[in-house]
């Protein structure tokens, strides 16, 4: 069966099938462009429009293509199943990050990741599976919430400060404090704005 080629919308020589391959007309031919894949599995294509060489993913260029009349600068091309692999048309929608956000902790590839997210977070949080390590994480960030701040209270980022100035690397002040070091590097970069309280 031959699938359908559309123009790609805003490009004059790339066209796009429903299977998620995409194509360049040169002297009369298609030519089929390669798929690149990303260390995260995105697929995508290199593009040049007006001498400029742009890349796009390929769930971008197939729904610019078969329903560009849904695109808003803010919306994104969305995989159903959650698999970036799949590229087909069935499976694209424009749709926004909470709900690319959603799709993807439906997705039990996913699960690992949020765990680890639980354990960073808090001992008990991530022990079972993915899911609840998400629901334990939202649930520990609640009970530590402090007015105002998400986190750390005043005290504790004075102390962080503190210990930092008096001349112990950020690394060893994570460890100390059973905190990411990240932390350590975020709470000094808002010292250098602004004097905490």
């Amino acid at each position: 069966m031959i699938k359908q080629i559309k123009h790609l919308e805003g490009f004059t020589i790339f066209y796009a099938n429903e299977n998620g391959n995409i194509f360049r007309k040169h002297k009369g031919k298609m030519k089929k462009l390669k798929h690149h894949i990303t260390k995260n599995n995105t697929v995508f294509v290199r593009l040049c429009q007006d001498a400029k060489s742009l890349s796009m993913t390929v769930g971008k260029a197939v729904l610019l293509a078969f329903r560009p009349h849904r695109y808003k600068p803010d919306k994104i091309a969305v995989h159903n199943d959650g698999n970036k692999l799949n590229v087909k048309l069935k499976n694209l929608i424009w749709s926004d990050r909470k709900k690319q956000s959603q799709i993807a902790m439906r997705n039990p590839v996913n699960y690992n990741r949020v765990r680890d997210m639980g354990r960073k977070y808090g001992e008990e949080n991530g022990r079972i599976n993915g899911a609840s390590g998400a629901k334990n994480l939202i649930e520990w960030l609640r009970k530590n919430r402090k007015e105002g701040d998400k986190i750390y209270s005043p005290d504790f980022k004075n102390a962080v400060v503190a210990l930092v100035e008096s001349g112990q690397t950020k690394g060893n002040v994570a460890k100390v404090l059973k905190m990411p070091r990240s932390s350590v590097n975020s709470i000094m970069r808002r010292k250098k704005k602004s004097v905490i309280i």
